[in-house]
């Protein structure tokens, strides 16, 4: 039987879509006025001001002496020459600004990295969840069904399109607005209508993320039980350089000593993610345990829902695509870091929160953008200097060598212990860590390489020398007592000499 997975845990207040504006009606002859009278002004006084002007009231209100009217343009000179009138102004059209900017997005200085021009563009963040709807605020740039029931990755249960919407719902003047508003979202459908998940759909999932080259993936969802596929897939995702976004849970008590944590935010390649409040407390169904990374706005969310509306909601599930958000402005600001690399950032810019350091509720803090700076290019290296140029010795002989890289800003540094050494002929001498033994008699050359450069030094180690020979320069000698002869003798070795 397959293992379901229940994600959801979240309140859903249901509003009306936004939109519309004020309107109205100007012809090309007439001008839409608003016309100020006296106090004293009744309501004919005013009728007849404007009629001789040529125009006709459209509406006069009780409170105030004051009436629309239309009006020719040449009208309004005579209109103003009328003693019962103090003014006449244009009837201006005014917009409605629609767009509404969720709490969290100040709460998480989102607008210092906008201000940046960091928007999330060119990030591709896979959403796990039960799919996106249609929205008028919502791009998806794709998407896969790992559900049986349907090929659409069309969301019918809600959930997804609200998460999807904190992360990147349109900067249109209108709706919400989400916190990498340019990213490209895709919909993973892996829950169905009821909010559940087989195990194996949500591996799919993240297996289908993992094909198509994701940046990030979101996971606002999770179960009690630790599973061998599900951390496998997991792991396989951090190791392929995606960041993998995970909530924490909505199983919190009162006693945080108490491990509630969620798995995949229980694994060490997710990044756990809890719930806090407007005033940065940690919300009260928040799950707390030693791997909650971070947390982020999770209380009365207002996002993207299906049938083209806005919903509140609760939950880890919302403060999760917080997170995601923010490492997709991370990722769009630093394109050469890696995920770790981002990881790391974001818990070092995290907003300390509850005890001084990481704590169970709040992991590293509240999650925090920022104006992201530019960083300054890394010093290229120029190649790497060996302490010497060869190596003779004889077999058991062991020499300890050094490698240093130098760079273009005239800096230097000891790589010797995370170069890579090699040997051309073991038998003559083998190598490890910068330290030679010779092995046996020969020639070789030891080669070091790092980060693209590369050194070599010869390595000799001669067999030893034995004599073959020895002539004398006379094979005998005669001679007067007292005579002194100069015999010579000539040695001949094993190397020729």
């Amino acid at each position: 039987m397959k293992k379901m997975v229940s994600g959801f845990t979240a309140a859903a207040l249901l509003v009306s879509p936004f939109g519309g504006s004020f309107a109205g009606a100007e012809s090309h002859d007439e001008k839409r006025v608003i016309v100020v009278f006296e106090e004293t002004a009744d309501s004919r006084e005013m009728g007849d001001a404007v009629k001789e002007a040529g125009g006709v009231v459209t509406e006069s209100f009780e409170q105030v002496p004051v009436a629309t009217a239309e009006v020719p343009a040449g009208g309004i000179d005579e209109l103003l020459d009328d003693p019962a009138v103090q003014s006449v102004e244009e009837d201006i059209l005014i917009s409605l600004n629609t767009q509404s900017v969720d709490w969290g997005i100040p709460n998480t200085n989102t607008p210092k990295a906008w201000t940046s021009g960091w928007t999330g563009e060119g990030v591709k963040v896979a959403v796990v969840d039960s799919g996106i709807a249609a929205h008028t605020d919502l791009r998806i740039a794709g998407g896969v069904s790992t559900v049986d029931y349907t090929a659409s990755y069309s969301d019918d249960q809600g959930h997804g399109t609200h998460v999807a919407g904190i992360i990147a719902a349109a900067d249109n003047s209108y709706g919400v607005v989400g916190v990498a508003h340019e990213a490209s979202i895709y919909a993973v459908k892996a829950f169905n209508a009821e909010g559940q998940a087989y195990l194996s759909d949500l591996v799919e999932g993240i297996d289908w993320a993992i094909t198509n080259d994701m940046d990030i993936i979101n996971l606002s969802a999770g179960t009690r039980s630790d599973s061998t596929a599900f951390r496998s897939v997991i792991d396989k995702a951090y190791a392929n350089g995606i960041l993998v976004v995970a909530a924490s849970g909505n199983n919190g008590t009162s006693d945080t000593s108490v491990d509630t944590v969620n798995y995949p935010a229980r694994y060490d390649s997710a990044i756990g993610v809890a719930a806090v409040d407007k005033y940065g407390r940690r919300a009260s169904f928040s799950s707390a345990g030693p791997d909650v990374e971070v947390a982020a706005p999770g209380v009365r969310i207002m996002s993207t829902y299906t049938g083209g509306q806005y919903a509140y909601m609760d939950g880890t599930s919302m403060a999760t695509p917080y997170v995601t958000g923010v490492l997709a402005l991370m990722k769009q600001a630093y394109p050469n870091l890696s995920n770790k690399e981002l990881r790391a950032l974001l818990t070092e810019q995290a907003k300390d929160l509850g005890v001084a350091g990481r704590d169970v509720s709040f992991g590293y803090g509240l999650v925090q953008a920022s104006e992201f700076e530019p960083m300054a290019e890394p010093a290229a290296m120029m190649g790497l200097k060996l302490n010497a140029s060869s190596i003779t010795g004889v077999p058991g002989t062991e020499r300890a060598l050094t490698v240093t890289a130098a760079y273009d800003d005239g800096t230097s540094r000891d790589v010797t212990a995370e170069a890579a050494w090699t040997s051309d002929n073991a038998a003559v001498a083998e190598v490890a860590g910068g330290k030679v033994t010779l092995k046996g008699y020969g020639t070789t050359i030891v080669r070091v390489s790092f980060d693209g450069q590369s050194a070599a030094i010869a390595v000799d180690v001669p067999e030893p020398v034995t004599l073959t020979d020895l002539d004398l320069s006379a094979s005998s000698v005669s001679g007067e007592i007292g005579e002194s002869v100069q015999v010579a003798a000539t040695a001949d070795y094993s190397d020729g000499s």
